[in-house]
């Protein structure tokens, strides 16, 4: 098997598991309940002592290994409790009407939805210990080694010789029958489940292909920018790269060397607050030092009337163009990646400097000798200190907010832990965290949603899009934790559980962490 192939058995394998715990949750309530209900019912109707004491007993130990191990997903308490099932069968009679329980119990049993055929075996273990402890019991009976003292006797007289023999293989036959239809109904069912999964995947694909690619309409469309072909501050200015709100970002000429060049938006040059943004964005840049963000070469033009910012020029394909290619991107690749835009934040935050606008469109891969990923465009980035930490409602990019910034809410350096986490998000799974619709006053989650409901939202259940090792789950959980407070603490730390986690060797106390974080916030389940 491929290293791809065998990347997506384990993923399979850890959200079918992560399906069984919680559909064996219900199944193990039920059994209590109804064990703690037979026993009841055995102290009342039981006619010998004997097998009314043995059949109690198995129940109650049914009881404390289901209680003890609820919620935990093994295997083994459903075999243990298929040995003991006898019990209760002995007391009541082995071919009684207590048969006509076992068989929805089985059935469900053929439910026990496990991933591969390792899966598959522990799951027919379940069956074969019903089927070998009924019939060693009915052996026993036979042989006159157990009393035949049941509530209906196997050995009833007036019955032919081979009759009990045939009954006896009819009931063990029915009790297979029954497991098996419980896998053509699981399987049936899981087939259902793949179909959803994948329209609502590929559906959320083009949504995204869509948005973006109307943004690269609107770049064909716009053509060259106004300056394209004038000189300003000495840069020979070149074909538009891009716009923002306020900004042109150009590909311009120092002599040979070539750079980006930001220059304020012709209608927006009168207006002091623009150049007064401007500004900011320039005190934020030349503050950073960092070889994965774009340097600021020069800042100028300010008291010209036409600003400019001077920049690297970080030319290579953009994570966004890569996950338009793909989908999705392995964990294993991502973690060159997280390292880089990582160290990037570390230096951005260490300069008391919030980026705010991580995304996959602003993450480049810069060829040359030693290729490294880049942030680039601080068109929204803040100071950390003083009010400039409270930032516009609608600054950044929506389906890449943390919720305090979608908020209007004071940000800091947690803001953009927040989006790298739903940067690999969208790489791992797929598909964003949040996509759809403008909110219109309910819970369902959207690109705008998230501006609109920010404290009413949690993240789409990234298992539902497709297989994810259980590992890199629990590292999103804590990674997109609501409360800034929840989340890694610096970029370094998010940095390290992430390899970690890619690795399979996430360590116990983030597991431990991510586990409470789930039942305090767990995943949305819509689509």
């Amino acid at each position: 098997m491929s290293a791809a192939r065998a990347s997506t058995a384990d993923g399979n394998d850890v959200a079918w598991n992560a399906a069984f715990v919680e559909k064996t949750a219900a199944q193990q309530s039920g059994a209590i309940v109804l064990c703690a209900l037979g026993i009841g019912l055995l102290a009342v109707i039981g006619r010998n002592p004997f097998p009314r004491h043995v059949g109690m007993a198995c129940m109650a130990a049914i009881v404390v290994v289901l209680g003890l191990t609820r919620r935990r997903g093994a295997y083994w308490p459903w075999i243990v409790c298929g040995v003991l099932s006898v019990g209760p069968m002995y007391s009541f009679g082995l071919h009684s009407g207590i048969a006509a329980v076992m068989v929805p119990l089985v059935f469900v049993g053929g439910l026990f939805r496990g991933h591969g055929f390792g899966a598959r075996q522990r799951r027919g273990r379940v069956l074969l210990a019903i089927c070998a402890s009924h019939g060693l019991w009915f052996v026993l009976i036979v042989a006159g080694v157990l009393p035949d003292q049941g509530n209906v006797p196997v050995l009833a007289p007036g019955h032919g010789a081979a009759e009990p023999y045939v009954l006896h293989l009819v009931q063990q036959a029915v009790y297979v029958a029954a497991f098996v239809a419980g896998q053509a109904v699981d399987r049936r069912l899981q087939g259902a489940v793949d179909l959803a999964r994948a329209a609502s995947g590929e559906a959320a694909r083009q949504e995204t292909e869509l948005a973006t690619t109307r943004g690269d309409l609107d770049k064909i469309l716009r053509g060259d920018g106004i300056f394209t072909g004038a000189t300003v501050g000495g840069y020979r200015v070149g074909p538009l790269l891009g716009r923002g709100g306020m900004g042109e970002i150009y590909d311009a000429r120092d002599g040979e060397r070539r750079i980006a060049l930001k220059v304020v938006r012709p209608d927006h040059i009168a207006e002091p607050t623009a150049i007064a943004r401007f500004r900011d964005e320039a005190r934020v840049l030349t503050r950073v030092r960092s070889d994965h963000v774009a340097r600021v070469l020069a800042v100028g033009g300010v008291d010209d009337g036409l600003p400019y910012i001077a920049m690297e020029y970080v030319g290579g394909e953009s994570l966004a163009a890569r996950l338009r290619a793909r989908g999705a991107v392995p964990a294993a690749e991502l973690v060159g990646l997280v390292g880089d835009i990582a160290a990037g934040l570390r230096d951005v935050h260490a300069a008391g400097v919030v980026h705010l606008d991580v995304k996959p469109s602003n993450i480049i891969l810069t060829g040359g000798a030693s290729p490294r990923w880049t942030l680039v465009d601080f068109g929204v980035a803040r100071l950390l200190a003083g009010p400039s930490s409270l930032v516009e409602r609608h600054g950044g990019t929506p389906q890449y907010m943390a919720p305090e910034q979608a908020a209007g809410e004071r940000v800091d350096t947690r803001s953009d832990l927040y989006a790298l986490a739903l940067v690999v998000y969208r790489a791992l799974v797929g598909r964003p965290a949040f996509t759809g619709a403008p909110a219109t006053g309910s819970n369902t989650a959207g690109a705008l949603d998230v501006v609109g409901q920010p404290r009413h939202l949690t993240p789409r259940d990234p298992r539902r899009a497709g297989p994810i090792a259980h590992d890199l789950e629990l590292f999103l959980r804590i990674a997109l934790a609501h409360a800034p407070d929840d989340r890694f603490a610096t970029a370094a730390e998010l940095a390290t559980a992430f390899i970690a986690a890619a690795e399979g060797e996430l360590p116990d106390s983030l597991r431990r962490r991510a586990r409470d974080q789930l039942a305090r916030e767990p995943w949305r389940r819509d689509e």
